[in-house]
């Protein structure tokens, strides 16, 4: 059996309170060779304190006296990197057991893959959540949301279709000159697209990832948060076509429709 190994790769900013509990959950996994490169994005906590507390030979903490923003920690942690696959996991997210083995495996049942990925739910600032609600949520996809996904078209009206636990041939980010560090979020919805240019994404179809919410997310902390990221998306979207790195599509358009009724749904939701 083909050893799988690979490397998870944790950008971290003022991640202090929760990153221990981030790394637990990844060194505990089981049927994988890892390592853990952590790079301290210029925090201004114990972010890297508390990283380099974790006892575990596997787990490498950068440190950066300035933040560069995620991209350019990924970009880093794809030079420092030694495995040929890479997985991401955000320094206050947590992953289930046998998560980095299903996300490996989805990745190398084809060669036309380059990106695998799984379900998430939330949880609180201390990593709970309803039992009521995850029921819900897992009765709700696994009614609505098809396990084979037409990503081309899903993530033209979603960029969450595809960020839990996101999983990569190392190779095909070098192919792709590694993430868009101009961008202040959303590098992940920037690379998937490019990726679909020329390979697939494969879904694992299990929540196997535990996004954490709380007032200091990146995004959650955001003054109206889903407009936001509804215009980063569709700026991503246009930029990508007018350079001819996504040719799929005929257009970038607003999608504005599709955005009043998801405003909608979740209003009378």
């Amino acid at each position: 059996m083909n050893t799988r190994s690979l490397t998870v790769a944790m950008p971290a900013y003022n991640a202090e309170p929760y990153i221990r509990h981030a790394l637990a959950s990844v060194l505990s996994q089981r049927g994988v060779e890892l390592e853990v490169i952590v790079v301290n994005d210029g925090s201004s906590d114990g972010t890297g304190a508390a990283a380099r507390s974790i006892n575990d030979p596997r787990c490498r903490v950068i440190e950066r006296s300035r933040r560069r923003g995620i991209a350019a920690g990924h970009n880093l942690i794809l030079e420092e990197s030694r495995f040929p696959v890479i997985a991401h996991v955000d320094a206050d997210d947590v992953i289930r057991r046998g998560a980095l083995a299903k996300t490996f495996d989805a990745l190398n049942a084809s060669p036309d893959v380059a990106m695998s990925h799984c379900y998430y739910f939330d949880v609180d600032m201390h990593g709970h959540a309803p039992r009521a609600a995850l029921k819900a949520r897992r009765k709700a996809f696994r009614d609505h949301r098809p396990v084979e996904l037409d990503y081309r078209d899903a993530l033209r009206r979603s960029a969450s279709y595809a960020n839990a636990l996101r999983t990569y041939r190392k190779s095909v980010l070098v192919d792709l000159g590694g993430f868009n560090e101009s961008l202040p979020f959303g590098v992940d919805y920037d690379m998937a697209l490019r990726i679909l240019e020329r390979n697939e994404l494969r879904l694992v179809p299990e929540f196997l990832y535990l996004r954490r919410v709380h007032l200091t997310n990146t995004t959650e902390s955001m003054i109206f948060k889903r407009h936001r990221m509804w215009l980063r998306k569709y700026l991503i979207r246009r930029a990508l076509v007018k350079k001819a790195h996504v040719t799929y599509w005929e257009d970038a358009h607003f999608d504005l429709r599709d955005f009043l009724e998801d405003e909608w749904r979740r209003l009378v939701g």
